[in-house]
């Protein structure tokens, strides 16, 4: 886990290579086609031979519903409305 650009697919190329491992990535924007820039995809030259696999979207999508459902169980609405300002401009993000 890290900040984009900081070097983690390289670390772990690096890493499978000395131990002639393979990578598993989680992240679910890798699984967007057509948006390798964007998702920050490691180049095919980058992989260095290393396979790489992603972790099944459906594995991910129940994970995330997992947690979304847990944080609306844990009054996740209540919070937001407490931070909530009804004539904010919300189009700059939060």
């Amino acid at each position: 886990m890290g900040a984009t650009r900081t070097g983690k697919s390289r670390l772990f190329v690096d890493l499978a290579t000395h131990f002639r491992g393979e990578i598993i990535n989680s992240d679910k924007m890798k699984v967007y086609k057509g948006l390798e820039i964007v998702t920050n995809k490691i180049a095919h030259t980058e992989k260095q031979g290393v396979r790489h696999y992603l972790l099944e979207q459906s594995v991910l999508n129940r994970r995330v519903e997992m947690r979304v459902d847990q944080m609306v169980n844990a009054v996740l609405v209540d919070e937001v409305r407490q931070i909530f300002i009804p004539d904010a401009d919300y189009t700059k993000g939060i």
